[in-house]
């Protein structure tokens, strides 16, 4: 009877003739093994994700406001953008995704608060809230999380909103990013 490692590799022990059979049950078991890891391989390495950047949204003071503008596809493997249709968000399909969000603001004479959300489907999903009292300007506002859709399809934009005086603020060097974690067969 032969050996079999952790990983199902048939394999002759010391005592046994070995014949083309046992050669043959080896090879069969190795290369069915490096298929299946070149499958999830595959897998790891072709989630739907895209990215979508640039432009600037033009915020006035205490106003939630969608970025909008977006004006490059950094990336796109699963046609999550159109440009031409909606400058302002990504469309997917059902599944569980991992999104950020990201904009510089400038504009102000006085800053209080800034805040970038990540809206799905027209909800607040992820928030992140920057608060610096002594600066007039906030760089580099981010926001990130993991939402569930679980429609044929969802909208995902970003929202901004600020506190302070002065403005309209500008939000600029916007990034929108989504990265699809899960099919919901897989959960």
């Amino acid at each position: 009877m032969p050996g079999t490692t952790s990983l199902g590799i048939r394999y002759p022990l010391q005592s046994e003739i070995v014949d083309a059979t046992s050669w043959q049950d080896m090879a069969d078991d190795i290369d069915a093994l490096m298929t299946s890891l070149d499958a999830l391989r595959d897998t790891a390495v072709t989630r739907p994700t895209a990215r979508i950047t640039g432009g600037s949204t033009s915020v006035a003071v205490n106003t939630n406001v969608v970025l909008s503008g977006f004006n490059n596809v950094s990336w796109d493997n699963a046609g999550y953008a159109n440009l031409g249709v909606d400058d302002d968000l990504l469309t997917v399909s059902s599944g569980i995704y991992w999104a950020y969000t990201k904009a510089n603001m400038s504009g102000t004479t006085t800053f209080t608060m800034a805040r970038i959300s990540i809206l799905v489907s027209g909800s607040v999903w992820a928030m992140q809230q920057q608060d610096d009292y002594s600066s007039t300007f906030a760089s580099d506002i981010r926001s990130s999380g993991l939402f569930l859709v679980t429609a044929a399809s969802a909208t995902l934009q970003a929202r901004a909103r600020w506190a302070g005086t002065g403005g309209p603020a500008t939000f600029s060097s916007q990034e929108l990013a989504v990265y699809k974690v899960r099919d919901l067969a897989d959960v």
